[in-house]
Parts: structure tokens; C-alpha cells; sequence
């Protein structure tokens, strides 16, 4: 490999790149043939006559008031505009207005509102401030003209931020204004150097806004581009070398504005994370450090009628297909959606909306006002970690911790009890997406809640770290309330007391780990325990054996009661509906109707749907004939080649019949089904 390696260039069209050197033509070809005829021999004497000192200074001062106001102002009105939800279009045509304003109708429109018989005069005249024909109309026609530049400057760059982040921020513990200060404005600063700078450059230029309501009184409103509107008809020299001060000026201005945001902006601390050693985590420190400040209570969420709860100090598995609504119940807990009824013990963190009202009282407005509003995120003591670490990727990882927990020698603690501490002076931004989960769940735990909700926590862990992290999970766990969002078998049996199954939006079932794995509820829980569930009627029964029939087919097995339940020892009635397990395993696969060569007393035919590589085995998918059920069986690789499996090839499944068992299934469970696929 080479020493050394570089990145491979992209290269633009042969008409792209004309027509982009004729558009840079149009903009520096003027600029240039100004810059030569200027008579360079008079600048010395131009630049030192009172009236270009007055010029000068009317002209520099104004644009550093309209430029410290406007920025100040546009970066209100770019964080107001960007969490708007109804009229963000309007308002962001009104705040681009002046840009399409002729600037004569920019000034008419300052004077019909500051103007000496404008709207606001009288009022103006009782505090006796005065804007036309006065320095500060000035500056305000300059505030009208630059404020523009800054919102849409800085309004794109928190576009660019991701929702999460600030998401995050609230669930962690951090009010608005916190997330304003400590993160919204430092990844917003390249954004508001390079606004500014554009301000003040366009304040600078500005001449028919100013002329038209301030006018041009010498050492009072008089600026440099007026002055040369003035002078070219009298000494055109002297206007050619205005013109280039004020042009000097300008690059000036973009230029330092620019640089700053490059500053800023340029790699920093390039490859430390990748040398950065990751030290062992003391559990029972970080454990004790990120207690809990208040008690762990049962956390209940849904209308009276549906009501779920998630039991206190305990950890809950919420498990379920995609797009069955984990991720929606854990933005409902936690309060970034809002809509159904939330209590946590006997405090009610969101009323919901009253069903029994008329559907026109349940409108968004008359709702907000006729209910009890919702305990803000930051307010409530639960924290949500997602797959996405949602961290502000200017800040550093030190900076990160200390503003939840609030204490810089406590963040130090933290990391170092986290085996993070060589990340503390790292940018978020720097990090791998391994080390950012790590922070992640670190500034989560550091918030202390009382509950957590996990989504997928170790997807983007290795196997060591995942490993280390679930331990601290574990020891974390013991005094408040956890929900855990996983597909991962080892971190549902490790980690959780309880398993709660959603489908559609709704726990369809909820109990015990244990007895979630050995008897699944659900097509799906018996996906993740490793085993096959088909739905079966009952034909007959036995001392020993009972018949079923599955899609029309008759198979045999043992009869497992409910463990939730007294152990039931009777026959099982026919046409009951009933759950069918066994382990994919368990399961022998041919491609002829009969197979030969195995005792097996059950055989189901089928079409192979699904071929997926786990291991030294490969899990094949079998969709029962004249059905949509599946079932899955786990051969060997060198099986599947002299098989010749494929998608669609027809095969027959058998299984033994001791290695079945059935058991009693919910009536509402009849016609549920997972596609495994």
C-alpha cells in the first residue's frame, strides 16, 4: 500500500467549466477595468481631504451599528422562524422582501413608518428621537436592507442541524435556553460570522434606501456611495477612488467574516479519536454517579380503555415488528409527540385529548385551551437514547457531559469512570460512530433519570464494547424504570425483567422474559426466541399425542400448557385454536413429497421465500402451501448447494413429533402473523 494517500478528485465537464469562468468573468472584468483607471497617484491626496474622512467614517460607523443590530436581530428571527410550523413560507417571504424591494420603495416605506409625518412620528417626536435626515436613518435603511443576509444566512444552517439533536438536548434535561446557548449558537457561529459579513458588506453598498430617507447631509448621512453618485459628475477621479476604497472596504469585510468561518470550520485534531485508547469502565462508580435523583413510579401511558403500564424499577423489553409503533410510544413517553395520555405515578405528564368531546372540540387549538398542557421534556426525568446519538458535533465530548450533570469535575468523573477520558478534549464531530454511542449513553445516564428508554442502544457497538456497556445497563437498572427497544435476543434475555410485544400501535402481550421465550405469544417473540409458531385447530387428542391441522395440513405434537396459568392436564377441545412450537433446528428439509430417511412423524409442504447466512448455518423460509404461515429451518450450507435450494423451489419440512408442542392460543391471536422475510 502507499505511503502516502489522497483523495481522488472529481472533474466537471468541458461546458460547465466555460460557462463557469464566463460567470466569473461578469463579476471580476468589471471590477478590474475600475481598479486601472483609477488614478493611483491621487489616492495619498484624495484620502486625507475632511470631506472623504467624513465620507469614511459615516459610512464605516453606520455599517457597524446596522451590522451589530441586524445580527442580532436576524439571529432572533432565524431561531424563531426555525422551530414555526404554520406560516414559515409567508414569514420567510416577508423577511426576504427588501431584497426585492426597488431600494426607492425601500425608502418610501421607512419614511411612511419613521419618516418626520410617518406613522410613528408622533410617538417618535414624545421620546424625541429622530430617523429622517439624521444618522440614525442610516442606519436603520441599512438594518432594513442587511437583515436579510443574516436569517437566511444563519436560518440554512440550522436546517442543516439534525432534529434529533435538539431532542436529545430536552430529554437529557436541558431547557430551551440552555439548548440555545449551549448548542444551537456555537454550531450556528461559521453561519453568523458569514452573515454578519454580508450584512456589513451590504451596508456598506447601500445608496438608494439611505438616500431616499435619510438624504445626503455631509458628516451626517452623506456615505461613500453617495459621495461617488456625487462626485462622478464632477471629478470623476475622485470618484473612481472612493470607488476603490469602498471596494477595498468590502473585501475586507468578506474576507475576515469568511476566514473566521473557516477558522471554524477547518479539521481539527485530525485522526486523535482513531488514536485514542479506550479504558476499562468501573461499573459500580459510574453506576453510583448516575443514581437516580428521584424514586422510580409506574410509568402508564394510553386512554383509560387501553391502558399499558411499564413497571417501576424494573426493565421492560418492548418488542415488535417494524413500523408497529416502538419508536412512536417512545417519543409519546418522553414527550416529543404528544396526543394520548401519559402519567408517571400519580403525576400526569400529558392529559391527552378528551375523546368524549365532540370532534370539533378536539381541534389542536380548542384542545390546548380547554386542557391541562403537557409537562415539558426537559421537566420530566425520562431520557431517550436512539441509534442516532443525536450529539452536537461542534461540541466536545468534555463540554457534552458537564452541561447535563452541571459540574465540569463531575463530567471529568463521569468520563473517566466511563474509560472515556482520552475523548474529553475531542470534538463530538472527530468521534467514530462507536465512541459517539458511547458518549451518548454516557451524557444520557449523566442526566440521572428515573426512566430511560433505549432504542437499539449497542447497534452501532462492537461485540467488547456492547458487552461492557450492557453490563453497566444492568448495574444502572436496579432503581429506575428502563424501557429497552431491541432486536437483539442477547440484550432482551440479559437485560430485561419483562417483555412486552407491540403490534399496530398496542401491547397485544406482556409478562415475564422467561416465559416470553419458552411459550412466545406472538409469531414474532418466537421469531426472536429462536423457535417457529404456526397457528394450529385442534382435531383430536390423546393421553399422549394431539392432532392438529396447520394450513390444511396434519401434524402431531405434545401438549405444553399455558405457564402463565394452572398446569391443565385435559384434552384439548377440538377446533380450539391453538399455538404450534418447535425449533427451526428441529426441522429436516427434501425437495421430494416424501422424505426418506427420518422417523419424523410431521411433514408440512411448502416454497422457499428465504435464504439468510446466520453462523455456520444457513435459515431457510418456508411458506406453507395454501397459506401465508411460515416456518423456518436451520440446515448447513453444504445442505443448501446439494439441495440446489432456491427461491421458490418447493421442499417438505418434517419435524418430529416429540419435538412439538402445542399450546392454548388467544381467540384475538387467530389470524396474526409475522412475515419473517
Amino acid at each position: 500500500m502507499p505511503a502516502e494517500l489522497t483523495s481522488a478528485r472529481s472533474r466537471q465537464t468541458i461546458p460547465v467549466i466555460v460557462a463557469a469562468w464566463c460567470g466569473l468573468c461578469v463579476i471580476i472584468a468589471p471590477v478590474l477595468a475600475l481598479l486601472w483607471r483609477v488614478p493611483w497617484q491621487r489616492v495619498p491626496e484624495i484620502l486625507s481631504e475632511p470631506p472623504t474622512r467624513e465620507l469614511i467614517s459615516v459610512t464605516v460607523t453606520s455599517a457597524v451599528w446596522a451590522t451589530v443590530i441586524a445580527t442580532v436581530l436576524g439571529l432572533a428571527v432565524a431561531l424563531w422562524l426555525h422551530t414555526l410550523r404554520a406560516g414559515r413560507s409567508f414569514t420567510r417571504l416577508l423577511v426576504l422582501l427588501p431584497l426585492a424591494l426597488p431600494p426607492v420603495v425601500g425608502g418610501m416605506a421607512l419614511t411612511s413608518l419613521l419618516g418626520v409625518y410617518g406613522i410613528s412620528a408622533p410617538v417618535l417626536d414624545t421620546l424625541g428621537l429622530r430617523f429622517a435626515f439624521a444618522f440614525p436613518g442610516v442606519v436603520a435603511s441599512h438594518v432594513f436592507v442587511a437583515l436579510p443576509f443574516v436569517v437566511i444566512t444563519i436560518e440554512q444552517a440550522l436546517a442543516q442541524l439534525s432534529p434529533r439533536v435538539q431532542s436529545s438536548a430536552r430529554s437529557v434535561g436541558m431547557s430551551t435556553g440552555a439548548i440555545t446557548r449551549h448548542i444551537l449558537i456555537p454550531t450556528v457561529a461559521p453561519a453568523l460570522a458569514s452573515g454578519a459579513g454580508l450584512a456589513c458588506a451590504r451596508s456598506l453598498g447601500e445608496f438608494g434606501t439611505t438616500l431616499t430617507f435619510a438624504g445626503s447631509y455631509p458628516g451626517i448621512t452623506r456615505t461613500l456611495p453617495i459621495g461617488i453618485y456625487l462626485e462622478r459628475e464632477i471629478d470623476p477621479e475622485r470618484a473612481l477612488v472612493l470607488a476603490a476604497v469602498l471596494m477595498l472596504l468590502a473585501i475586507a469585510v468578506l474576507g475576515a467574516a469568511l476566514g473566521g468561518a473557516w477558522l471554524w470550520l477547518r479539521p481539527r485534531f485530525t485522526g486523535a479519536a482513531h488514536t485514542a485508547t479506550l479504558q476499562p469502565i468501573n461499573t459500580s462508580a459510574l453506576a453510583a454517579l448516575t443514581a437516580p435523583i428521584a424514586p422510580a413510579e409506574t410509568l402508564t401511558f394510553g386512554p383509560a380503555a387501553q391502558r399499558r403500564s411499564f413497571p417501576a424499577a424494573r426493565t421492560t423489553a418492548l418488542v415488535g415488528e417494524n413500523g408497529a409503533g416502538k419508536t412512536t410510544v417512545a417519543r409519546l413517553i418522553v414527550g416529543e409527540l404528544t396526543g394520548t395520555e401519559i402519567t408517571l405515578g400519580e403525576t400526569v405528564l400529558d392529559p391527552g385529548v378528551d375523546r368524549s368531546q365532540p370532534r370539533l372540540w378536539r381541534s389542536a387549538r380548542l384542545a390546548a385551551r380547554h386542557r391541562t398542557a403537557p409537562v415539558p421534556i426537559h421537566a420530566r426525568g425520562i431520557v431517550l437514547l436512539t441509534q442516532d446519538s443525536a450529539l452536537p458535533p461542534r461540541m466536545r465530548v468534555h463540554r457534552a457531559v458537564s452541561v447535563v450533570c452541571g459540574s465540569a469535575n463531575t463530567a471529568s468523573e463521569l468520563l473517566a469512570a466511563a474509560g472515556l477520558s482520552d475523548l474529553a478534549d475531542l470534538p463530538i464531530g472527530s468521534l467514530s460512530g462507536g465512541q459517539q454511542a458511547q458518549v451518548a449513553l454516557l451524557r444520557g445516564l449523566a442526566a440521572r433519570p428515573h426512566t430511560l428508554i433505549v432504542d437499539e442502544p449497542m447497534a452501532a457497538l462492537d461485540a467488547a464494547s456492547a458487552s461492557r456497556w450492557r453490563a453497566v445497563l444492568k448495574a444502572c437498572s436496579h432503581h429506575r424504570t428502563v424501557i429497552l427497544i431491541s432486536h437483539n435476543v442477547v440484550d432482551i434475555a440479559t437485560l430485561a425483567h419483562y417483555a412486552a410485544v407491540l403490534e399496530a400501535g398496542d401491547i397485544t402481550a406482556f409478562g415475564p422474559v422467561e416465559q416470553m421465550m419458552q411459550q412466545p405469544p406472538t409469531a414474532f417473540m418466537a421469531y426472536l426466541a429462536g423457535l417457529n409458531r404456526l397457528h394450529a385447530t385442534v382435531v383430536s387428542s390423546s393421553s399422549e399425542l394431539i392432532t392438529v391441522s396447520c394450513s390444511g395440513q396434519g401434524i402431531e405434537a405434545t401438549y405444553a400448557p399455558d405457564a402463565s396459568t394452572a398446569p391443565h392436564t385435559a384434552p384439548l377441545e377440538p377446533a380450539s385454536d391453538v399455538a404450534v412450537l418447535f425449533s427451526p433446528t428441529a426441522v429436516s428439509i427434501a425437495t421430494t413429497a416424501a422424505p426418506s430417511g427420518t422417523s419424523a412423524r410431521n411433514c408440512l409442504n411448502g416454497a422457499v421465500v428465504a435464504l439468510e447466512h446466520s453462523g455456520d448455518q444457513v435459515s431457510v423460509h418456508v411458506q406453507l402451501a395454501e397459506s401465508t404461515q411460515r416456518l423456518r429451518a436451520a440446515v448447513t450450507a453444504r445442505s443448501v448447494a446439494e439441495l440446489g435450494l432456491a427461491i421458490g423451489t418447493e421442499v417438505s419440512c418434517s419435524f418430529k413429533a416429540l419435538a412439538t408442542t402445542v399450546h392454548p392460543m388467544d381467540p384475538t391471536e387467530h389470524g396474526r402473523s409475522f412475515d419473517h422475510g
